[in-house]
């Protein structure tokens, strides 16, 4: 604009309406005359020759809801509104979105004898902001979805993680656990721990982690734990317990992987005998200095699955 010679100024002024999308009008009630600026065919997407349409006439071309609404604007112009504005789609195959600010035109308080107005393309502006509240209805539902899927994972994930039996104390055992899901999103992880006094007198102590979080890493985990609680009872090694428990997650699917520590407690001879699939050895505290325990025979093992 500033490269412009000086005396352009009619030039200017539609050149500015083309860049921006905006026009005027001016609609006599009289006689029916129409005055527009030149941007006019350029907002509506006239013809360069066709004639610019009466307000009759631009109700022909607007969809069936922006005619009640370019009614109801130049039914409130014409009673008291000093202005009135609403959005027009206009019937085409751009599908053409052009908003109307208009008022009223009286000589001093006199009847109106005229509508005037200022027309604005605002297909891209409505398009984008259609785009932005359809995006905002996404993520509330995507939002509602992951606090639903929390939920039942939370609930799942209590159910099958409840507190330790009171019959270990009786074997002079305390146990503890405090669960801390990485996943703070989904608020719920796949760990995952079970203990349980044997026929045998002898105690299962095992602990793990189903791959991923919420609520198909809590099934993975509910299937692996109460796998385990039945073939416990089976007096398996934890050996052979550890190989059923690899078959189980490797039946469940290729994405089903876990870790895994699973151990057989000897009260009466304080012994522990353990296997590990993946997963961080056991820690031994005594006399306040705590050392990893020697992982196994050759090494920690492959995850389950």
């Amino acid at each position: 604009l500033v490269s412009w010679e000086r005396g352009h100024e009619s030039l200017m002024a539609q050149e500015a309406q083309r860049l921006v999308g905006v026009c005027w009008a001016e609609w006599s009630l009289g006689d029916g005359a129409v005055e527009v600026s030149s941007g006019f065919a350029h907002v509506l997407g006239l013809a360069g020759d066709e004639p610019p349409p009466g307000l009759l006439e631009l109700g022909r071309r607007v969809t069936s809801q922006s005619l009640d609404a370019l009614y109801r604007t130049v039914h409130h112009i014409l009673l008291s509104a000093p202005v009135a504005e609403c959005d027009l789609h206009l019937t085409g195959p751009d599908d053409r979105i052009v908003h109307l600010i208009a008022e009223p035109v009286r000589p001093g308080s006199g009847p109106v004898w005229a509508v005037r107005a200022v027309l604005h393309d605002a297909t891209s502006d409505r398009r984008s902001l259609a785009l932005a509240e359809r995006a905002a209805r996404e993520a509330r539902a995507q939002r509602e979805r992951a606090d639903t899927v929390a939920e039942v994972a939370e609930r799942l994930r209590d159910a099958v993680l409840p507190g330790f039996p009171a019959e270990l104390a009786r074997h002079g055992v305390e146990a503890v656990a405090v669960y801390r899901p990485e996943a703070r999103a989904a608020r719920v992880g796949g760990d995952w721990y079970k203990t349980r006094v044997l026929p045998s007198g002898k105690l299962l102590v095992a602990l793990g982690d189903a791959r991923g979080h919420g609520l198909a890493a809590v099934t993975l985990m509910a299937k692996l734990r109460y796998a385990l609680a039945g073939l416990a009872y089976t007096g398996e090694t934890v050996e052979r317990l550890t190989g059923w428990l690899n078959a189980v997650a490797c039946d469940d699917g290729e994405e089903s992987t876990a870790t895994a520590v699973i151990a057989r407690y000897h009260p009466d001879r304080r012994l522990l005998r353990w296997t590990c699939a993946g997963h961080p050895v056991p820690v031994l505290v005594r006399d306040g200095e705590p050392r990893l325990l020697d992982p196994p025979p050759g090494g920690p093992g492959m995850p389950l699955g």
